[in-house]
């Protein structure tokens, strides 16, 4: 018959995945017989335990530690079935296969990371941003501030990464003074009329602040507006804020001719007994100039602008993303390799002639993503399997993109491709006004009897057909329907300077000529 301090030897001796757990009361301590026994068994070698010297004898002694003192009752948690940094490979005799659930267990890690919803802890580039958005929901909190606000940025330049972050690292502090805050969701691209969005607005504050219904049943976008309204009177909401997300903002504004949704809204916020803020999300720079005049003299809308990210920038952000946490020997190399896959000469050539015409961040996402998904499962991906996952996932090019553009669309975003060429800064832009006069002044010059001339109002045309087609990208706000304004709005190109000038003065695309000869004298 096998006595219960036998039964603790074996337990500790071997530990497995199936181990219950071993409960006893509280009334019972530990013989000093039974604590050296222990004592013993942590100290055997190597064959039947661990060793003194053994890297892990202290963490497992850390284990029994409460039974030696008899401080508190003897409870052994179960013990995973992946190995952690604690656990080693050699235990109780048996081979643990450490390697590949490490290689796994990480590899699981670093795709969650590089998940859409993963809310990173550093935004690289973004810090100002990101301040600007925290200070606006803040005083919507604590200075009873109802504020608008719309994030305005090209697809990928981290828009509702650093919405996610401001709202988690608010709750975290809101949570440590006892309080807390409604968050209402709504996707222009989900929801398709102001009926349904107005539903889901209701829907949503009544169950986060567990609001009862009173028998109210979602019928029209009015009675859902009226019932809103009056719990907002009532007081129901006094000690908690509500953050309305506007995802995809420009879609509510254009849906509707009147924009009863967004009339309504911006009405609420004017409502003293409720602390309100509106948050749109739009890529479109003209989101503000869409909306009617009545809603503009209602509430001034504060614009905060996300450009592109610059590479080093996007850089630090995938580095980050595939990096782990932890102080583990596996962790640190793991952290040690991932960055000099990304120091890489042969990587970053690759790498940054095809983020200098997506400029998307989420382009590296997913490249990062295909790498893990398709590398061998024993070992983490190296330099070469980067490499060729960039060489697949480059479809688009300039060349390709260019093809189907006119005469004069070529010379426009030529002249553009020029002006940045000779600037060689990612953080110049230029506009319409001056890639004309570039043209311009080259056709004045020239003498060439080929050479084509064309007026300012088509060449504006053009150049708004550029940018609807995805070439050219505004960084900064202004109203998309007014020539005069339209002209001197800063754009950016979404392709390399470099890589357009040379479709043009090798022929690749289907170009006159003489553009071919002025892309040529330029670059001399």
């Amino acid at each position: 018959m096998k006595t219960r301090s036998g039964r603790l030897r074996k337990r500790i001796g071997k530990p497995s995945g199936s181990q219950k757990r071993i409960k006893l009361s509280k009334k019972s301590t530990t013989s000093k017989k039974t604590a050296e026994i222990i004592r013993k068994n942590a100290n055997k070698s190597p064959s039947k335990g661990l060793s003194k010297s053994s890297p892990h004898a202290s963490e497992c002694r850390v284990l029994v530690a409460p039974v030696l003192e008899g401080r508190s009752p003897l409870k052994l948690n179960k013990i995973p079935s992946t190995p952690h940094t604690w656990l080693p490979r050699t235990l109780g005799g048996k081979e643990c296969k450490k390697e590949l659930r490490s290689v796994e267990e990480r590899r699981e890690r670093i795709l969650k990371q590089l998940s859409r919803h993963h809310v990173p802890d550093k935004l690289p580039g973004l810090e100002s941003q990101e301040k600007l958005v925290m200070n606006l929901l803040k005083n919507t909190i604590s200075s009873c501030q109802n504020n608008a606000a719309l994030l305005m940025g090209p697809h990928g330049c981290g828009k509702s990464a650093t919405l996610r972050k401001v709202l988690r690292d608010l709750k975290h502090e809101l949570v440590l003074q006892g309080k807390s805050f409604i968050e209402v969701y709504i996707s222009g691209q989900v929801v398709t009329t102001d009926t349904q969005a107005m539903e889901s607005i209701v829907s949503q504050v009544c169950l986060e602040n567990e609001v009862e219904l009173d028998g109210h049943k979602f019928k029209s976008f009015s009675e859902n507006l009226e019932f809103l309204r009056s719990a907002l009177r009532a007081g129901k909401f006094e000690s908690m804020p509500i953050f309305f997300i506007l995802d995809d903002f420009d879609l509510f504004a254009s849906r509707s001719r009147r924009q009863t949704l967004l009339y309504n809204l911006c009405d609420l916020l004017q409502e003293y007994t409720a602390q309100l803020a509106l948050v749109g999300l739009t890529t479109r720079f003209d989101a503000y100039e869409l909306l009617e005049k009545r809603i503009r003299s209602r509430i001034t809308y504060r614009v905060i602008v996300f450009p592109p990210p610059l590479w080093e920038s996007a850089k630090q952000a995938i580095t980050n993303a595939l990096t782990l946490q932890g102080g583990s020997e596996d962790v640190k190399a793991h952290n040690k390799a991932m960055k000099a896959i990304f120091n890489d000469r042969t990587l970053q050539k690759h790498l940054r002639a095809t983020y200098s015409r997506v400029k998307n961040l989420e382009w590296l996402q997913m490249v990062a993503t295909f790498v893990l998904s398709t590398a061998d499962k024993e070992n983490m991906p190296g330099v070469n399997d980067f490499v060729e996952a960039v060489k697949t996932l480059d479809c688009d090019s300039p060349q390709e993109r260019l093809k189907d553009c006119t005469s004069i669309q070529i010379t426009i975003i030529t002249a553009l491709g020029l002006l940045e060429q000779k600037v060689d800064d990612e953080n110049t832009h230029f506009n319409f006004a001056q890639a004309f006069d570039l043209y311009h002044r080259h056709v004045s010059k020239t003498t060439s009897e080929f050479c084509q001339k064309f007026s300012m109002e088509s060449c504006l045309e053009s150049f708004k057909e550029l940018h609807e087609v995805g070439l050219l990208s505004f960084t900064e706000a202004g109203d998309a329907t007014n020539p005069v304004n339209l002209r001197f709005r800063k754009v950016s190109l979404n392709f390399a300077p470099r890589l357009i000038l040379d479709c043009v003065k090798n022929k690749k695309v289907l170009c006159p000529s003489w553009l071919q000869q002025w892309v040529r004298n330029a670059s001399i």
